[in-house]
């Protein structure tokens, strides 16, 4: 309920990032928290700020790493087809949250790496249009995942809700859904 100030730092508006980062800190401080999760890398990277500030003892993880923690509590049994995991500029492959989407995907389906000879494009929520390529680079990126799996599972909300948007033959899903289909 409380912005964790990334949209307005993305823009230059550093009086206003300050002030949510010290209104969402004084929010997490009455809770005390052992962990806080979040779905959006923006939040996640403010948060690890907010942390790093205020010299905090908390852990800072993704929905998703999370989850995957307690992956036995859940159907170990392959729910869906061939998915490739999106690549996000904050939650890349190699990061936590990167390797968790990857072992979510490879628990509930069969995992696809990206295709390698595409580079996986900026979701297009930051750069505000000021790429004219990125358009073109997201669409080719889309048909050479098409050719490796159906579907593209993203990690990152803010990634999941523009690509979304995009008209492609790959199915988008936020990579909760396979934790959640597989309760059903």
């Amino acid at each position: 309920t409380t912005c964790c100030g990334a949209p307005h730092l993305l823009q230059g508006e550093f009086d206003q990032a300050d002030e949510c980062q010290t209104l969402l800190y004084q929010k997490i401080k009455a809770c005390d928290p052992k962990i806080i999760l979040t779905a959006c890398a923006e939040c996640f990277e403010a948060l690890e700020q907010i942390k790093k500030t205020y010299k905090m003892d908390v852990e800072i993880l993704s929905i998703v790493q999370y989850l995957i923690r307690y992956k036995d509590k859940f159907l170990e049994k392959k729910i869906r087809g061939k998915i490739t995991v999106h690549d996000s500029c904050r939650f890349h492959k190699g990061s936590p949250q990167g390797i968790a989407a990857n072992d979510a995907v490879s628990h509930f389906a069969e995992h696809v790496d990206p295709p390698g000879n595409h580079l996986s494009s900026c979701c297009y929520q930051w750069n505000h249009g000021s790429d004219p390529m990125n358009a073109l680079r997201r669409r080719e990126h889309l048909k050479a995942v098409k050719k490796n799996a159906p579907i593209l599972a993203c990690n990152c909300l803010t990634c999941y809700e523009e690509l979304k948007k995009a008209y492609t033959d790959v199915e988008i899903i936020d990579i909760l859904q396979l934790f959640e289909e597989s309760l059903d």
